[in-house]
């Protein structure tokens, strides 16, 4: 089996597909491939985009250069390590994200909060 090389990583989805189209129209074989910040990597199945979710292609080994000069071609931002917002999200989007974020935070907190005086009283 040919080892599989990185060639990009985007959080952007319209730059994923049109990497892809080109590189399946030039007959080059790629392997799709989702990961999110934490690193957990899956088979391409629906793509989502949002903050922390990468979207990669993987292509052979001995095909990488061809790939690389294909895709350099394209008005895409040609990264392998992507930030947590590659996504393009507008600033009101990553707002409104760490919003929710502190959000959900602090009603976890309030929870075991709740839960440890609960369990305090009972015991």
């Amino acid at each position: 089996m040919t080892e599989q090389v990185l060639i990009l990583q985007t959080g952007r989805l319209h730059e994923f597909e049109l990497a892809c189209n080109a590189l399946t129209e030039s007959n080059i074989p790629i392997f799709k491939q989702k990961e999110n910040f934490a690193g957990l990597k899956t088979g391409m199945y629906t793509p989502v985009a949002g903050p922390g979710a990468f979207f990669n292609i993987l292509v052979p080994a001995p095909m990488k250069s061809e790939a690389e000069k294909i895709l350099k071609d394209l008005p895409i931002d040609l990264t392998t390590e992507p930030d947590f917002w590659h996504f393009g999200g507008k600033p009101y989007v990553k707002k409104l994200c760490k919003i929710l974020a502190v959000i959900f935070l602090v009603a976890f907190f309030c929870l075991i909060l709740t839960n440890t005086i609960q369990t305090i009283k009972q015991g």
